[in-house]
């Protein structure tokens, strides 16, 4: 979506087809219920200008949709997502937003942790985490934080099965590999280190 988005492609079908991956809605577009086909088409249509770095036309998108349906689920975290490169402290409120809507939202939960663990509080991400982890076990992302989390809070062996999950559904992920990396090396487990800073 991203891609055809740099593109300038918009149309229907795009925008709703946005709004049902943003809502986590398995469906393609033409099996989207009629009933809801407006509302995805305006969360498409205000994700495709934020995707097309038109962040004041998507933030005042996104503002509109918060007023028109303020308890959907899944609405602040896909706009806490959309700009958190670029907004990270506007992401989190966000997602704290998202949490008081679905509390047991993984994905809240996990980028939630993420955020703290970019800040370097590894202590205060665990409780996101472990949430995040427990709440989808099949979520790459929850799994990521999680394990990081333990191993840089001194539980090594804790993390590892978790870190190494990740590996098997994303074999290419950089920070699954560096914490192993470091896991490995506290554990005393040179070769293992080794390999896994190659392969990052």
């Amino acid at each position: 979506f991203a891609l055809l988005a740099k593109q300038g492609a918009d149309d229907q079908d795009l925008r709703v087809g946005i709004g049902l991956a943003g809502l986590r809605m398995n469906l393609p577009p033409n099996e989207a219920p009629a009933s809801q086909t407006e509302m995805l088409s305006s969360i498409g249509q205000a994700s495709l200008l934020l995707m097309q770095q038109n962040y004041d036309g998507g933030r005042q998108a996104f503002q509109t949709l918060f007023d028109r349906y303020p308890k959907l689920p899944g609405i602040h975290y896909l706009y806490g997502y959309l700009i958190f490169a670029t907004k990270p402290d506007e992401a989190v409120d966000q997602f704290r937003k998202e949490l008081q809507i679905s509390p047991r939202s993984a994905n809240a939960h996990a980028m939630y942790a993420w955020s703290l663990e970019l800040q370097g509080d590894y202590t205060a991400a665990l409780e996101d985490a472990t949430k995040a982890s427990a709440e989808d076990p099949s979520l790459p992302m929850g799994q990521l934080v999680y394990g990081r989390a333990l191993v840089e809070t001194g539980n090594i062996n804790a993390g590892l099965p978790h870190l190494e999950y990740v590996l098997r559904t994303e074999p290419s992920n950089l920070e699954a590999h560096l914490t192993l990396a470091k896991a490995y090396s506290k554990l005393g487990r040179s070769e293992e280190a080794r390999r896994e800073r190659l392969l990052s």
